[in-house]
C-alpha cells in the first residue's frame, strides 16, 4: 500500500518516541475537555461505525478464521464438563459462550455451579 519500512527502522522511531509526550511535554497537558465537547464526541463516535458505516457490515468470518481468533486469544479459557460420579471427561467447549449455549443454560446459572461442587444437573 506505503512504504514498507524495515524492523530496524521500526524500532528505532519506537524507541525516539519513548517519552517524548510524558507529562508537560504533551501538548494536552494541564487543559480540560468542556462538558459539551465530550458529548459531542460521544455522539460522533456513537453514529460513525453503524450499519452499512461499518467496514465489517453484511461480512462474516470463516471457520478457518474463527479457529486462529479462538486460538489466538490468551483470555479464552476451555470449559471441560466432568461426570461428577467418577470425575471422567464427558466433553469440552472453546467458549463459555459456547458451553452456554450447547447446555441450554443461563450465564448466571452457569456461573453459579462454575468451579464449585454444586452439581449443574443430572
Amino acid at each position: 500500500m506505503g512504504y514498507k519500512h524495515s524492523i530496524e527502522s521500526i524500532t528505532t522511531i519506537k524507541l525516539a518516541k519513548i517519552g517524548k509526550y510524558d507529562g508537560s511535554n504533551n501538548p494536552f497537558f494541564g487543559k480540560v475537555y468542556f462538558e459539551y465537547t465530550l458529548k459531542l464526541m460521544s455522539e460522533v463516535k456513537k453514529n460513525k461505525y453503524i450499519g452499512s458505516k461499518n467496514t465489517f457490515f453484511s461480512k462474516k468470518h470463516n471457520a478457518e478464521a474463527i479457529d486462529k481468533i479462538i486460538t489466538n486469544n490468551l483470555t479464552r479459557k476451555i470449559i471441560y464438563v466432568y461426570d461428577f460420579r467418577d470425575l471422567s471427561l464427558i466433553c469440552q467447549f472453546r467458549s463459555i459462550r459456547e458451553a452456554i449455549k450447547r447446555l441450554k443454560t443461563s450465564l448466571i446459572v452457569f456461573y453459579r455451579s462454575l468451579d464449585t461442587d454444586i452439581k449443574f444437573r443430572n
